[in-house]
């Protein structure tokens, strides 16, 4: 693959579909002088046309061959000669690295993630377009997470979303959505995708249904202490499921004024531990969650891990559905 760095012009390449990619320039694209020749793709992909999104004058549509395949397929467009609105020409160069077509979390997570702790993803600064189910309805919100699971559940299928776009109502807890152009990130050892400002999020035609089953776990598994086993990076934005738990510690966490977007809730932080004796740390979200009190017994809590530190995991809950007493 070509090392030559992106212009500057060029802000974003990524899928819109198996067959679509889009590219968002920081200046608009002179349409009557685009041609299919201005582009090349690195991997050897297929550009079939190219125009210009009426609504966006910055951003292109390029129709390809297909992009749908099981493997992950890192590439680069190169450019040459496009000519911008007021009188500029663009100079040769490469566009950022993306990854071709729309996959799923699973597939962005396994196997590329490195071999030794703290496991960071082999893909960081690849534009993707991840599509499966929203188990959070639009997300824990708190610094604007959303969690995107694939619905047969279990480890590697969730992977953490950034971003303060939301999805537009009515939009049924666990249906499919596409979260279209972010960028690969290790935050805190959390693998997320990041929206940088171009990022779509779109709803897609799917009937709504059920959750995945979410995975049972211990808090043996989920300790509330620095923990480099390679399992827990694998559960990272998985749906899980706790039985049985004793509430020994809980402590109110005030919002916290921001200067950025994001936002921050109110949330009350739990220890618990069942009988497996481990004590596993969570912030839950909802009024009732709001209300638990030291001492409490839980028959049942779900939520979505999520790395605060690398090797450090918490549950984030926000349902009034997943904590039942």
């Amino acid at each position: 693959m070509s090392k030559r760095s992106a212009p500057s012009a060029v802000k974003a390449v990524f899928p819109l579909s198996d067959t679509e990619l889009a590219v968002v320039f920081a200046d608009p694209v002179e349409q009557s002088a685009i041609r299919i020749r201005n582009f090349s793709s690195a991997a050897g992909l297929r550009i079939r046309t190219v125009n210009v999104d009426e609504s966006r004058p910055t951003r292109l549509i390029l129709t390809t061959s297909n992009m749908r395949a099981d493997e992950i397929v890192t590439d680069q467009l190169h450019f040459e000669g496009l000519a911008l609105v007021g009188g500029k020409t663009s100079r040769k160069g490469s566009s950022p690295t993306f990854v071709q077509g729309i996959k799923d979390p699973s597939q962005l997570k396994v196997p590329h993630f490195e071999s030794a702790f703290p496991y960071g993803s082999k893909l960081i600064g690849a534009h993707v377009s991840v599509s499966c189910c929203t188990g959070c309805n639009g997300g824990v919100h708190d610094r604007n997470l959303v969690v995107i699971n694939h619905h047969v559940g279990g480890p590697w299928t969730g992977i953490w979303v950034q971003t303060a776009k939301t999805i537009d109502s009515p939009y049924p807890r666990w249906q499919k959505v596409l979260c279209a152009g972010g960028v690969m990130a290790e935050q805190n050892g959390a693998t997320t995708i990041v929206d940088r400002g171009w990022m779509e999020i779109y709803k897609q035609l799917e009937e709504p249904h059920h959750a995945p089953p979410a995975l049972p776990i211990e808090t043996a598994d989920l300790p509330n202490s620095r923990d480099k086993r390679l399992f827990l990076k694998g559960l990272d934005a998985s749906w899980v499921q706790f039985e049985d738990i004793h509430v020994e510690n809980v402590a109110q966490v005030a919002p916290k004024a921001r200067s950025s977007k994001s936002a921050s809730l109110r949330r009350n932080k739990i220890t618990f531990t069942d009988r497996s004796g481990g004590r596993t740390t969570a912030y839950l979200y909802q009024p009732s969650g709001l209300k638990i009190c030291a001492g409490q017994k839980l028959r049942m809590l779900r939520g979505f891990i999520h790395a605060e530190k690398p090797g450090l995991y918490v549950l984030l809950s926000d349902k009034e559905e997943d904590i039942f007493s």
